[in-house]
């Protein structure tokens, strides 16, 4: 295995369980006020009311999607807008969860610290790069794997 992908694993490992770490605990009831809220609440991620109460508008006719399965002319509409707003949500989930880190930035460091909004619009950047790039180092080894390089 090349050092360069060697090293970018163990950069993510750390991430992961950092980010695994702050996910757990913003999100456990043993800790009511625990500061790390991170905005997922709780059972409102994937679920059949926030998908049904979706309302399209097609040249000003508005159309409610939890009753549009009876028009077979709505239903792709209907079905596309609320695949939209499940990826969303899956995406945002995803990003709030290889973001985390950065509520613990926050917690450590304070705003009563003198010149911690410098450090944190610094350092927040810096690390985030080396996020993607380990990342995308593990993804250019994966591919280079599946096409049968080494």
């Amino acid at each position: 295995m090349d050092e360069m992908t060697s090293v970018a694993i163990w950069i993510l490992i750390t991430f992961l369980v950092i980010n695994t770490g702050v996910f757990w605990f913003s999100n456990t009831t043993t800790f009511q006020d625990n500061g790390l809220a991170i905005g997922v609440d709780d059972n409102t991620k994937f679920t059949a009311t926030d998908t049904n109460a979706l309302k399209l508008s097609f040249f000003g006719l508005e159309v409610d999607c939890s009753t549009a399965s009876a028009n077979p002319l709505l239903w792709g509409p209907c079905w596309l807008a609320r695949t939209f707003v499940l990826v969303g949500d899956a995406l945002d989930t995803l990003w709030t969860f290889a973001t985390s880190w950065i509520n613990l930035i926050n917690v450590i460091i304070p705003e009563w610290i003198p010149a911690s909004g410098l450090f944190k619009a610094i350092i927040t950047p810096i690390l985030f790069v080396i996020q993607f790039f380990a990342i995308f180092v593990i993804t250019l080894k994966v591919a280079g794997i599946i096409r049968g390089g080494s």
